[in-house]
C-alpha cells in the first residue's frame, strides 16, 4: 500500500497493510508491475498521474488535510476594511499553527 505521509503509514500499518513510500511519479509503474496493490492518495492524483487505468476499486476516506496559509504584508492587512480583517482573523483556529500571528 503506497502512502506519502508517515502518519498515514502508521495508520495503515495498524489496519494490517504494509505501507511503502515512494515518489508519486512511480505509482503507475509500481501498480502495473504489482509491486504494490493499493494506494492512499488524494483523488486528484488519480487523474493527474493517469492512474485510472490501474485502479479497479476505490474507497473514499477522510485521511488527508492540506495546509493553507494566507501571507500578507502588515501594511496591506491594516489597509483592509474591518470586515475583511475580521474574516481573515476568524477564518482559522489558532491551535492549528501560526494563525493570527502578525509577527512572523
Amino acid at each position: 500500500m503506497w502512502t506519502s505521509r508517515r502518519i498515514n503509514s502508521d495508520a495503515l500499518g495498524l489496519l494490517g497493510a504494509h505501507p511503502v513510500s515512494m515518489p508519486i511519479s512511480e505509482l503507475h509503474s509500481a501498480l502495473d508491475k504489482r509491486v504494490i496493490d493499493g494506494m492512499l492518495s488524494p483523488t486528484t492524483a488519480i487523474h493527474d498521474f493517469k492512474l485510472y487505468d490501474q485502479i479497479r476499486y476505490g474507497t473514499r476516506i477522510n485521511m488527508f488535510s492540506s495546509l493553507l496559509m494566507v501571507v500578507m504584508n502588515k501594511e496591506r492587512f491594516a489597509s483592509l476594511p474591518d470586515f475583511a480583517r475580521k474574516a481573515l482573523d476568524g477564518g482559522g483556529r489558532k491551535e492549528l499553527g501560526a494563525q493570527g500571528r502578525r509577527d512572523l
